[in-house]
């Protein structure tokens, strides 16, 4: 069954979300090297590359989550009042 134009443009919005802040919040291609080394050899991460990605992983969800707003009735990021701009439970951005 295919999809509603709403629920197509409320599933290309989370892409759009979630494709906007992994670009915002870059992992430095330092630790990225070593998380990928570790999981080719099967050995452990180094502890501070450990932190700094499980840091990262928690930043970009929070923004991510906050950037959704699926629970707010009102507007995200357009000031005031009712009309565009976020999204909401009802699918209106």
């Amino acid at each position: 069954m295919p999809f509603t134009m709403e629920e197509s443009a409320l599933v290309q919005r989370v892409l759009d979300v979630n494709v906007s802040t992994t670009r915002s919040i870059e992992v430095r291609p330092e630790i990225l090297r070593t998380i990928v080394a570790a999981a080719r050899s099967g050995s452990v991460i180094p502890y501070p590359a450990l932190v700094e990605g499980y840091t990262t992983c928690l930043k970009r969800i929070i923004k991510f989550a906050s950037r959704l707003d699926f629970f707010q009735v009102g507007v995200r990021g357009g000031g005031g009042g009712g009309g565009g701009g976020g999204t909401t439970a009802s699918g209106t951005f």
